[in-house]
């Protein structure tokens, strides 16, 4: 799986992606806060907020939306630009601030 994201890595409860260059986007509901739509599957390009080597990640996108991602993603730096193709998390695992997150797939 590939999710590129810039992520701030933060400790978790339970048991994360590389940087990518180029304006922000995100495909899914920017403004929320809860889970995702069960199904539902987007592209996010952020900043990672913490140093990290997973399973959790802390991201940030251009538009301020926090992220708390959970998955493998190696070891991403503070500052660092990603791609992330995420989805929802249904495991009970706490990553941290932010929308909670399954990486599928690192882009870049």
């Amino acid at each position: 799986m590939t999710v590129v994201l810039t992520a701030v890595v933060a400790g978790c409860a339970n048991p994360a992606p590389p940087a990518a260059s180029g304006p922000s986007r995100e495909t899914g509901p920017s403004g929320q806060t809860g889970p995702m739509p069960t199904g539902q599957r987007d592209v996010i390009v952020a900043t990672v907020t913490a140093d990290g080597a997973g399973p959790c990640y802390l991201v940030e996108t251009e538009e301020g939306h926090p992220y708390a991602l959970y998955g493998s993603g190696g070891r991403l730096a503070r500052g660092q630009r990603v791609q992330v193709q995420i989805a929802p998390l249904t495991a009970s695992v706490e990553c941290g601030p932010g929308q909670r997150a399954l990486i599928v797939k690192l882009i870049s």
